[in-house]
């Protein structure tokens, strides 16, 4: 039985407007709402939850959204998934998929990491086999830990363990928070 079965039966009919009455509701005296959006780019879905708040005058808010994005391999001895997710952000995690079987000249796995702005392992020994998952959390704790404070715009690199990624294809998904700025002051 899922979650959704299990506050069916506990509250009631569980539907995207009913949450956001009741989220609504426990912040009503912050004039913070809850909302969902989703926006297809083609290569990615952006917007999963945004909690804002009314200012004395204008808008903030916080927004947990996630980037997706695949990518088809053309020989190369790294691989950058483009999942774009900006410079500020706090990463919460990444899944990836292999879509396709991957082919590689003398590899018979890859591991997985997040680059640019920011840097850690999302998983080492990934077989080339469809439909392999791998599903982590960034792992923030303790002083030594990358921070999931991103400095920079990050995607992720993929790297054989020997040779080339020659074909295949992989998709991932980070899933982030993020800051939209106040609006300005009239």
């Amino acid at each position: 039985m899922n979650i959704t079965n299990i506050l069916n039966r506990k509250l009631g009919l569980v539907t995207v407007a009913n949450l956001q009455r009741v989220i609504n509701s426990l912040f009503t005296t912050t004039h913070a709402t809850f909302e969902t959006t989703t926006l297809d780019t083609g290569r990615a879905t952006v917007g999963l939850l945004t909690l804002s708040a009314t200012l004395t005058e204008g808008t903030s808010a916080l927004s947990l959204k996630a980037k997706s994005a695949t990518k088809a391999f053309a020989g190369g001895a790294t691989e950058v998934i483009p999942v774009e997710v900006p410079s500020g952000a706090i990463i919460v995690g990444a899944q990836i998929r292999n879509n396709t079987l991957l082919v590689a000249t003398t590899g018979v796995s890859y591991s997985a990491a997040y680059s640019g702005g920011a840097t850690q392992s999302i998983g080492t020994g990934i077989a080339f086999t469809k439909n392999t998952k791998t599903n982590t959390f960034f792992t923030v704790q303790g002083s030594g830990e990358a921070t999931n404070i991103t400095s920079n715009t990050t995607n992720i690199t993929l790297t054989p363990n020997a040779g080339t990624l020659d074909t295949g294809t992989v998709e991932a998904v980070v899933y982030y928070y993020e800051f939209t700025a106040p609006t300005s002051v009239a």
